[in-house]
Order: structure tokens, then C-alpha cells, then sequence
């Protein structure tokens, strides 16, 4: 391990010494993270926080931390535009709650459909008025007899989408 590597890790290790004297980890069940945070810090925070279940991140530092297991994040808001639909929906297969920037009606409806067992709220951001109409189709037409769903859009072109079972 070179000098700069074991100095980083010091540095990680004494910023989350310091966390850890200031709040109880426990109790935590929202992080949001901006595009400089290190992995190796964002590691210990998570294998700390057993409580926690929302996640906000960008997918490069996302990526970045693969090994991870995030079966207990239920709520997760992709702060930059999503590249890698399949990775994600591998690493958070329980994701009721999701806001994402997509830029194709395909990559819509495909993180829909790999979601479509789990997910309740979905929010894809800052859209135009051809994928908002495509996308409110093609639900019509999809959710079927199977699920419903009900749709809002606000000021910034935000699409958001509820979605329930229909019991029978």
C-alpha cells in the first residue's frame, strides 16, 4: 500500500471516528451523497447503519460501489441521468420507491418492467410532453388487469407514477 492509499484510508477512518462521536449510526435510515464522497467512506457508513433504507447517490460513485449488498434500500433517487438500467435492478431488487433521469421511452419502460414485482412510486425526472404521453400510454396498455396507476406531473416535467395491485 503506497503512502497517499494508507493516508486516504486515515483520513476515511478519522472522519468516520468523528461521525460516530457526533450521532448514533443506529438510527439512521435516510443518506444523501454527492458526487465527492470516497467509496471507502460510503462502505463503513453503510455496513453501520442497519436501519438504513433511502438512498440518494450518483450512478458513477453508485458503480463504484457494486459489492455491496442493498437488499435493504427500499427508496433510492439516482441524482444524475441512469446509464445502467439492468445494474441497478440487480443491485436493489426490492426497490418500491424510485426517481430517476431516463432519456428514452425504451429505458422507461424497461426499468418498469425488471421492477414491476416491487416497485409502488416511481418518478422519472425532468421529461418532455412526448415521453410524459408515450409513457401514460403505454401504462394504459401495460398495467392491464393486473395493476393500476394513477400520474401527476409538476412544474419541472417530474412524471410521477403510483402503482397497486388490483385484488380480486
Amino acid at each position: 500500500m503506497g503512502l497517499t492509499e494508507n493516508g486516504c484510508h486515515s483520513s476515511v477512518q478519522l472522519l468516520f471516528d468523528f461521525l460516530k462521536s457526533i450521532m448514533d449510526l443506529n438510527h439512521v435510515v435516510e443518506l444523501k451523497l454527492g458526487q465527492f464522497h470516497h467509496p471507502d467512506l460510503i462502505e463503513i457508513l453503510y455496513n453501520h447503519m442497519p436501519r438504513l433504507n433511502s438512498l440518494r447517490i450518483t450512478e458513477p460513485l453508485l458503480m463504484k460501489l457494486e459489492k455491496l449488498d442493498f437488499h435493504n434500500i427500499y427508496s433510492l433517487s439516482i441524482c444524475d441521468c441512469l446509464t445502467n438500467i439492468d445494474r441497478i435492478c440487480v443491485m436493489f431488487p426490492y426497490i418500491k420507491y424510485l426517481c430517476v433521469k431516463l432519456l428514452s421511452f425504451e429505458h422507461m419502460k424497461q426499468v418498469m418492467k425488471l421492477l414491476e414485482k416491487s416497485l409502488i412510486n416511481i418518478t422519472f425526472r425532468q421529461i418532455n410532453q412526448d415521453l410524459k404521453e408515450s409513457m401514460i400510454k403505454w401504462l394504459y396498455e401495460y398495467c392491464g388487469e393486473h395493476r393500476q396507476f394513477s400520474y401527476d406531473i409538476d412544474e419541472p416535467m417530474n412524471l410521477h407514477i403510483w402503482l397497486t395491485d388490483i385484488l380480486i
